[in-house]
């Protein structure tokens, strides 16, 4: 999730990419390319990609969870963001298995 800021609102907006657990290369690198013309985007419309307040989090099966394992960290707008096994959008936690456990655990303790 790349969320960019304006000085009076926060927007965020979702990338998602389909990645081959065979060869992770072309992906992260074309995921690097996306996210600079995003941040031109962002630039030109007023807006400010802020990478201290993205989240990157791998979502798939067990098998390509495991296969995809050795990546820690994903290139966003020149900054390197640790990947995460949940994340938060639009209020539900999202964990990288799609399961729901982990929302509906906070939900349960809220």
């Amino acid at each position: 999730m790349v969320c960019p800021t304006t000085s009076s609102q926060t927007t965020c907006t979702q990338v998602f990419i389909a990645m081959n657990t065979s060869d992770t290369t072309p992906t992260l690198e074309r995921l690097a390319v996306c996210s600079s013309a995003v941040r031109l985007w962002f630039l030109h419309n007023g807006l400010q990609l802020t990478a201290d307040k993205s989240e990157v989090v791998i979502l798939g099966a067990g098998h390509q969870l495991r296969a995809t394992a050795n990546i820690t960290a994903v290139e966003i707008d020149s900054s390197n963001l640790l990947v995460s096994d949940r994340l938060k959008s639009l209020g539900v936690t999202i964990d990288s298995h799609l399961r729901f456990d982990c929302h509906a655990n906070n939900i349960a303790w809220a």
